[in-house]
């Protein structure tokens, strides 16, 4: 079961604007200006407006409402050119909507819901119990982290007030620790909605007209007993607007222990729900699946975040468990030091240059599952004895290190290549001694010992330094102290009285930390910008949603000027900090961490890396009785270059009364390109309009390569049909294509992505007729 097949309250929202798919709104809006025009009226509004013009009047109503959202948060947060992103805009209009009918209208409200299920069940075949009065008292938005949900729920906020009245006996934010408490807590008081932290103390929970109480899911219960930081639920007995931010955090049974205090909180009154992971939480619960069929009014995740160029790109390496030795783990390990040194260098010495791109300082995070265990089968033990060793054994790291730039580490993808091959463009031929001691200065802070403290003003925290070195390099961030302390007995922890957490510091502008080691603490909502590298050691077997958290932390992005996107085509420097790089140190983690991207929908590269001879692959079809479900890859096939026509010569419209046609154009001999010109063409960014194009019709199990593509485009098999345009001739004589400028050039690349999106379709639709016909 795909959730995103039962969206039924997104989809009708879609439906309001005659729109199937987001992905056709999506296409719609993407890249339209944000902002306002000189009448005061939203870019976004204008092009909703053609789709629905006989809604000009509300839409206008709507926008003027989002644009006073928008004001407020500029005046509050002092951010005068903030203005939303589209699927920001989306979110909060379809909210506008359904607020208004719920309130203004319900009883036909729910009747057009349920008119539009009965409807939609039928063609797709897709079964969901009618709406009720209940399930309307309940919003979810299913949105990528880093997408902006903070800012989302402050305008639901908003709205919710303006709409009821404000009729609430308590308003009440649960988030899943104290770390995401204090951070929700900050952000409300920056949008200047007024706030309260619960401190603990019972007699500080009652809150004034509006207040927001934020309150962690760990602090409620549903009896009471004894003295503690625990709220029964039953105090908040009444009609109450509740927020949840990512609830869904822990075990199965927690999480139902969890949800059922939640809901109990809200059964009089009204939920709204965030988060990035409702796919995964769902799963196959069925129960759970109408739920949220019923309540997510907005669909945003990562597939659509990563499609729109939001967020970094990444990278994954990885080795099985039970294939490698502790050596080809240290290899694997000093590749990671490696690739975030070179991160670290880029940033330090272009940090001026690349300014623009609000790019955060480097941080190398490791994330591990265990801390309780023997030795060396704890994951955090595994990294401080990592550290350790390179820190007291220089010559350990130099060897390591230069088995990895030469490309000789012995770690070889599935065609027997070392993976290493070719990468760290930036280091790559630096001397192997210098580079080694730049490393030891800049990661570490100098060389000498691995000195291990306890930060006794932190709960849960070990700082980590050089001992030649003043300042902390590292912290680890785990829940129980004395246990770690026990499993590294033979280095002496002592004991710092003075510092303060240094993992809240690591944000800061002048923190030292470049590295920080945890099992899953800060997975949970902690929030930062300078995540760049990763390694992962057996964390996360079947726990999706934290996967996808995790991930989360590292693609985050700012970019310039705060689109959160990545730039297109980067050159290496920025590249390399736009990139997230993963190592991982346990395939039976890493394949969960790529199902649950695999199941958003997003193309990325992975190395999976072997340790021995090379496994023959079968390439091809895979065919299978089950129907076209199976992977395809994409071949060249002439008798369909054969049937594509492309004719960008003009169109004349023609006018008879209400009768509407084309007048066609005389047809002459096709267009032919040099083939010199498609060596202009920016293979990367081609490949990826074709990925996106591929994820939009539906083709997910189509396999697409670049060479193929290359292929197909050079062939000259199809027919092309062009007049005269800016930057674009026909030369007479022999009737070629000519690109007389980069405009030309740019059109040229668009001229071949079309020939190449008609060919995808066609022969992803002759494959389909294959199988159907069992063939």
């Amino acid at each position: 079961m795909r959730l995103e097949q039962y969206l039924i309250l997104n989809k009708y929202f879609l439906n309001l604007f005659g729109i199937n798919h987001f992905n056709e709104l999506r296409e719609k809006l993407k890249d339209a200006l944000e902002g306002y025009d000189a009448s005061g009226r939203s870019y976004f509004a204008d092009l909703l407006i053609r789709l629905r013009p006989d809604w000009e009047r509300d839409l206008i109503k709507y926008d003027e409402a989002i644009r006073e959202y928008v004001e407020r948060l500029r005046r509050n947060r002092r951010q005068q050119s903030f203005n939303l992103k589209y699927f920001q805009y989306l979110a909060v209009l379809f909210t506008e909507i359904f607020l208004d009918a719920y309130y203004n209208d319900r009883s036909r409200f729910l009747s057009d819901l349920n008119t539009f299920l009965d409807n939609y069940s039928k063609k797709s075949k897709k079964k969901v119990a009618p709406f009720t009065e209940e399930d309307l008292r309940k919003l979810a938005f299913w949105m990528a982290t880093g997408s902006g949900k903070t800012l989302v729920m402050h305008i639901n906020y908003w709205q919710m007030l303006k709409y009821s009245k404000n009729r609430w006996d308590n308003v009440i934010l649960i988030t899943p620790n104290e770390g995401l408490s204090r951070q929700h807590y900050e952000e409300l008081r920056l949008s200047g909605i007024p706030c309260k932290l619960y401190d603990g103390n019972v007699d500080n929970l009652k809150t004034k007209d509006g207040e927001i109480l934020v309150i962690d899911i760990h602090k409620l219960t549903e009896e009471k007993r004894g003295r503690g930081v625990t709220v029964d639920v039953s105090y908040f007995d009444g009609k109450n607007l509740v927020f949840i931010d990512e609830g869904h955090k822990g075990q199965k049974s927690e999480e139902q222990k969890w949800k059922k205090l939640r809901e109990e909180i809200g059964k009089n009154g009204f939920i709204f729900e965030y988060s990035a992971t409702f796919g995964q939480v769902v799963g196959k619960n069925r129960d759970l699946l109408e739920e949220y069929a019923k309540a997510i009014i907005f669909d945003y995740s990562y597939k659509y975040f990563y499609a729109d160029g939001y967020g970094k790109d990444f990278y994954v390496y990885n080795i099985r468990e039970d294939a490698y030795t502790e050596t080809q783990r240290d290899l694997l390990l000093t590749a990671a030091l490696l690739s975030f040194y070179e991160q670290l260098e880029v940033f330090e010495r272009y940090r001026d240059e690349l300014r623009a791109y609000s790019i955060e300082k480097p941080l190398w995070v490791f994330v591990g599952s265990r801390v309780a265990g023997k030795g060396i089968n704890s994951d955090v033990v595994r990294v401080i004895q990592y550290l350790e060793r390179i820190a007291r054994d220089e010559r350990y790291l130099k060897e390591n290190a230069a088995k990895i730039l030469k490309g000789e580490s012995g770690l070889l993808d599935t065609n027997g290549n070392d993976i290493f091959e070719g990468k760290f463009e930036f280091i790559r031929n630096l001397d192997v001694d210098s580079l080694v001691e730049n490393v030891y200065r800049k990661v570490f802070g100098g060389k000498g010992r691995l000195e291990v403290y306890e930060i006794n003003n932190a709960d849960g925290e070990l700082g980590l330094k050089i001992s030649t070195a003043e300042s902390y390099f590292g912290v680890v961030n785990v829940g129980d102290v004395g246990t770690l302390k026990k499993l590294i007995s033979e280095m002496d922890v002592k004991e710092d009285h003075f510092s303060h957490s240094l993992f809240f510091e690591v944000n800061e502008n002048n923190s030292s930390i470049n590295i920080l080691i945890g099992s899953k603490k800060f997975v949970e909502g902690w929030n930062s910008w300078r995540v760049s590298n990763m390694v992962l050691i057996n964390m996360g077997k079947g726990e999706g949603p934290q996967i996808i958290q995790l991930f989360g932390r590292g693609v985050r992005l700012k970019g310039k000027n705060f689109s959160l996107k990545r730039e297109e085509n980067p050159d290496y420097k920025l590249k390399v900090l736009q990139t997230l790089f993963i190592f991982g140190l346990n395939a039976d983690y890493i394949n969960a961490f790529l199902r649950a991207i695999s199941n958003e929908e997003v193309d990325y590269e992975e190395l999976a890396i072997r340790l021995n001879r090379p496994e023959k692959r079968e390439d091809g079809i895979y065919t299978t009785k089950d129907g076209f479900d199976y992977p395809v890859k994409l071949r060249f096939e002439e008798d369909i270059l054969e049937t594509i026509k492309i004719d960008l010569r003009p169109k004349i419209t023609v006018a008879h009364g209400l009768k509407v046609g084309a007048a066609e154009t005389v047809t002459d001999n096709p267009v032919e390109v040099p083939e010199e010109y498609f060596e202009l063409i920016d293979w990367q960014y081609v490949r990826s309009e074709i990925i996106n194009f591929k994820i939009t019709r539906g083709f997910y199990n189509l396999i697409v390569d670049a060479d193929t593509l290359r292929r197909i485009a050079k062939s000259n098999k199809y027919r092309l049909f062009l007049s005269e345009m800016d930057g674009i001739g026909i030369e007479n004589n022999n009737g070629k294509l000519k690109i007389k400028s980069f405009d030309g050039l740019r059109k040229f690349q668009e001229i071949v992505l079309a020939v190449l999106k008609d060919y995808v379709q066609k022969f992803y639709v002759s494959m389909a007729e294959s199988v159907g016909s069992g063939n």
